[in-house]
């Protein structure tokens, strides 16, 4: 099994687990710096993730932070002027850029960079709760998969069993602890995968063992730096022991869900 629009590998040259589909979410851990970008792309990439995934968004979305935080934040974002520069920083290091909509129109100029698209858990609500987003239509419009980060499951057959859509359990606490994330749910076969905002390399593994195929996690260059995602992210040194660790499971066989080898 794997996704309509993955016929082709995303990562080329060097060995992953390929039982999962794993994100490293840069989000706001860059400074809007190019050199701090390819630090993060090459932390994915050496810990061996399939994708480097940045953030669209524009300053409405942010507006709510404080000030200080508004600042830090608003330089990561991904925009016509700096997606080609990002592009190729991912070409550079083998590994796939992956980009989060927070807005219909970012889809024009992502269309050309990505093979999937990201919906945020705050905009998966109108999915949820009204059935029907302007957001993921634009998406799915493109025939590419969308990973949607979600609390629960939309009650809407158009959205719950559309082909190109992948669900993955989010909780919108950040950071949240392990003992509060519903991983039973990955046993219902519903879910696809986790949205992790858990700073514990046991999160991750844990999701892979329960069924996730899809696992997203953030990464950080340092802890010791005063990066705005920084108290949900994974070091590079933590994430090569979840990616160490996968590839024992894959080896052992070690699976509660069906084989995704497809999504890479």
């Amino acid at each position: 099994m794997g996704f309509k629009g993955f016929d082709e590998p995303l990562v080329e040259g060097k060995r992953i687990p390929i039982n999962w589909f794993l994100i490293g979410e840069c989000g706001s851990n860059w400074r809007g710096r190019l050199q701090e970008a390819e630090q993060l792309i090459q932390i994915c990439a050496e810990s061996g993730l399939t994708c480097a995934k940045f953030q669209a968004f524009r300053n409405e979305h942010v507006s709510k932070l404080p000030e200080e935080v508004r600042q830090e934040v608003l330089p990561c974002a991904i925009t016509p002027s700096n997606v080609n520069d990002i592009y190729a920083l991912c070409k550079k290091h083998k590994i796939a850029f992956g980009c989060t909509a927070f807005y219909p129109e970012a889809i024009a100029f992502l269309d050309r960079y990505v093979k999937f698209w990201k919906i945020r858990e705050l905009d998966s609500r109108s999915v949820v709760r009204k059935g029907k987003s302007d957001l993921v239509d634009a998406c799915l419009q493109t025939q590419k998969p969308v990973l949607i980060s979600t609390q629960e499951l939309p009650a809407d057959n158009f959205y719950l069993f559309h082909p190109s859509i992948k669900w993955l359990i989010c909780l919108p606490k950040y950071p949240t602890r392990m003992e509060e994330f519903p991983f039973w749910r990955l046993l219902t076969r519903a879910w696809n995968g986790v949205s992790l905002h858990i700073p514990d390399p046991l999160a991750p593994l844990t999701a892979a063992i329960m069924g996730a195929n899809i696992i997203e996690m953030h990464v950080t260059i340092s802890r010791n730096e005063n990066y705005p995602d920084n108290p949900v992210s994974l070091t590079m040194e933590e994430i090569k022991q979840v990616t160490g660790s996968l590839k024992k499971l894959e080896k052992a066989q070690i699976r509660l869900s069906p084989d995704y080898s497809g999504l890479v």
